[in-house]
């Protein structure tokens, strides 16, 4: 994490790199004695680290969010993007199984039965299939690389009007590297009037920083978005049946119920599927200048 959090530092994207401590090695990390309650001896050594603060707030709470905005969000994802894939190889830590990583998307299946509603139990398996169907394939031959994973409103921070850093690198993997800006995406839908202009825009700002993707990639793009979606829901619903008093697990559900169903019914349904597939591979060719 703190390799990761270096590297994009030193591209020009703010987030909050480790601070030296005292007694710390070249990770910044350093050990921290912590007594324990209820009296006595009992005392316990814990890993610390310092981070340095990045100024803005979370891109959620600009109540006037402006299509330069989400392009300047969206260029600075990319220019994460570009810092991460120079990574190479990427720390080890990252290969590992974690069921909000997208080429471990299937594993969500196991959770759907949690989502009482029937109509959105059925969309979920549905969101499930189309994976099968449009990215299981491809996925042995997708380009791979260190991804933040977790690039939402939460996330990208702003000031200004302007894209001003990114935080939260706990969800970091190894993973498709068309996941980061299909997760972007998935994100970028939430609580829009018009989700696919909202994304349309961040995906240009993508795609003038980022590695570009190839025909593959794009294919499974909208695929993966509904997917991000899909997991965010079923994860949410199935974490708060665990923990029902942890309200902050249900943030997404409401808008990101919304926004699965219209990205995932065809227009003669009353979606707008075909035309977020449209839209997408226009907008990254306008971001990477016509190309």
């Amino acid at each position: 994490m703190n390799m990761m959090m270096a590297a994009i530092d030193a591209a020009g994207v703010p987030c909050p790199t480790p601070l030296p401590l005292t007694g710390s090695g070249s990770g910044g990390l350093t050990a921290l004695g912590v007594e324990l309650g209820g009296g006595g001896d009992a005392s316990s050594s814990h890993a610390a680290r310092l981070l340095r603060w990045v100024p803005g707030a979370p891109l959620v709470t600009d109540k006037a969010q402006t299509e330069s905005e989400w392009e300047g969000c969206g260029e600075m994802v990319g220019r994460m993007a570009a810092a991460l894939a120079e990574l190479d190889p990427p720390p080890e830590a990252l290969t590992r199984m974690h069921l909000w990583d997208l080429a471990n998307f299937p594993s969500v299946g196991a959770y759907v039965s949690c989502i009482k509603d029937e109509s959105r139990q059925a969309l979920a398996r549905a969101v499930l299939s189309d994976f099968d169907s449009e990215v299981a394939s491809l996925a042995a031959s997708l380009p791979r690389q260190a991804l933040h994973n977790d690039a939402n409103e939460q996330n990208l921070l702003v000031a200004d009007g302007q894209a001003a850093g990114v935080v939260d690198f706990g969800d970091a993997v190894l993973s498709f590297r068309v996941a980061e800006a299909a997760i972007m995406l998935a994100y970028q839908a939430l609580d829009k009037a018009d989700r696919v202009e909202a994304c349309a825009a961040m995906l240009r700002g993508y795609a003038r920083a980022a590695p570009r993707l190839n025909e593959d990639e794009l294919r499974v793009l909208p695929a993966l978005v509904r997917a991000r979606l899909c997991c965010s829901v079923v994860m949410g619903a199935y974490s708060h049946s665990q923990d029902p008093e942890n309200d902050y697990l249900l943030v997404t559900q409401e808008p990101g119920w919304a926004a699965l169903r219209e990205l995932s019914l065809m227009e003669a349904d009353g979606g707008k599927r075909e035309a977020f597939t449209r839209r997408m591979i226009e907008a990254y060719a306008d971001g990477c200048g016509g190309q």
